[in-house]
C-alpha cells in the first residue's frame, strides 16, 4: 500500500532564506518606514504568515491598525518578483527522491507556510509542481498543525488509499507538527534551523539525498 509524502518546501526542498529575508525587509520599509533586523524576521520563519507579523510588530511596539495586511501585501509583490529572476535550484536529492516516489506510485504533497502566491511561484520557478498532487498552502490558517491537517483533508477527499503519513520538513515546527498527527516524521538538516532542533523527528537526515533510508524506515 503507498504512503502519504507531505513536504515543506523552504529549507526542504529548496533554500530561499535569502531571497525571502529581502522580500520581507523591503515589505516593512515601504509600510513602517523602518528598517528591522535581518535576524528578527529571520527566526519567526516557522510560523504561518500573519502569526510571525504580530509577533515581529508587538516586539517592536507596533499596533496593527491594517498594516500587518499591507506589510503582507508589499511582501508578496517583491517576493513572486525576486523568485521568478533569483538563482535557484532544488535542494540535494530532491528532485530524485520525487522521481523514485512517483515511479513507486505513492502519493506526494506540499505542506508549507507560504502564502499560495508565493508557494506555486516556487513550485513553478523550479518545475516541481508536477510531482505534487496536494498543496496546503497559508492560507489564513492559525498554525502549521492546520496545514498538514488540511493536506490529509485533500487526500481523504481524493480518497487516497495511503498507509502512512510521512512529513518531511527542516524545523522543529514541521516535526511537530507531523507528531499532532501520528505521521512519521523526517527532519532534513537543510534550512537555516541547526540540526540540533530536529531531534524529536523519528529520522533526521543531512540532506534528502539519503532518502532510501526513509524508505526503509516507512
Amino acid at each position: 500500500m503507498a504512503n502519504l509524502f507531505l513536504f515543506d518546501i523552504d529549507g526542504t526542498l529548496v533554500n530561499l532564506t535569502d531571497v525571502h529575508a529581502q522580500a520581507y525587509l523591503k515589505a516593512y520599509k515601504d509600510v513602517l518606514d523602518i528598517e528591522i533586523p535581518r535576524e528578527q524576521i529571520i527566526i519567526q520563519f516557522s510560523k504561518t504568515e500573519r502569526p510571525m507579523h504580530e509577533e515581529v510588530f508587538q516586539e517592536l511596539g507596533i499596533k496593527d491598525d491594517g498594516r500587518i495586511d499591507k506589510v503582507i501585501q508589499a511582501f508578496e509583490k517583491y517576493d513572486v518578483k525576486a523568485i521568478q529572476s533569483a538563482d535557484i535550484e532544488p535542494l540535494p536529492g530532491v528532485v530524485d527522491f520525487l522521481e523514485h516516489l512517483v515511479n513507486t506510485d505513492e502519493y506526494i504533497g506540499v505542506i508549507t507556510g507560504c502564502i499560495p502566491t508565493v508557494g506555486s511561484s516556487i513550485l513553478r520557478r523550479l518545475d516541481l509542481s508536477r510531482y505534487f498532487t496536494i498543496f496546503s498552502y497559508d492560507t489564513g490558517l492559525p498554525s502549521r498543525v492546520e496545514i498538514v491537517k488540511n493536506a490529509i483533508g485533500q487526500a481523504d477527499a481524493k480518497k487516497y488509499n495511503y498507509q502512512r503519513i510521512v512529513v518531511i520538513g527542516d524545523t522543529e515546527k514541521d516535526i511537530t507538527s507531523g507528531k499532532a498527527v501520528n505521521a512519521f516524521t523526517v527532519g532534513v538538516a537543510t534550512g537555516h534551523a541547526p540540526k540540533s532542533s530536529l531531534y524529536e523527528a523519528d529520522l533526521v537526515l543531512d540532506t534528502l539525498v539519503e532518502y532510501n533510508k526513509i524508505m526503509e524506515a516507512v
